[in-house]
């Protein structure tokens, strides 16, 4: 993740958000290690859908990537899925973009 996008992620104020979108995409931005967050962890209503809405235009069109635990080698088995941001192409307008900053 580039400088300037921990710069605007240390800088929220996880109480000022206004939306669950919001959440989700702060919780994928400051997950520990490799980044791969369960649903059940993102722990706002219908979080999958939320995991949608960072995918479409008006949210940036984010990169989300999908697992199954199975896949990545982690407990959970093939009904559990984890997600993460893709950095590589993530850019500060896009989080802007999500949190009106």
């Amino acid at each position: 993740m580039s400088n300037q996008i921990s710069q605007i992620v240390s800088g929220l104020n996880r109480r000022s958000f206004t939306n669950n979108t919001q959440r989700v995409l702060h919780t994928l931005l400051t997950a520990p290690g490799d980044g791969w967050v369960t649903l059940a962890k993102l722990r706002v209503p219908s979080a999958g859908s939320r995991v949608r809405d960072l995918r479409k235009e008006e949210f940036g069109e984010i990169e989300v990537e999908c697992a199954s635990a199975t896949a990545l080698g982690v407990r959970g088995g093939n009904n559990t899925f984890l997600y993460r941001v893709a950095r590589r192409g993530l850019t500060a307008t896009q989080v802007r973009r999500v949190f009106g900053s």
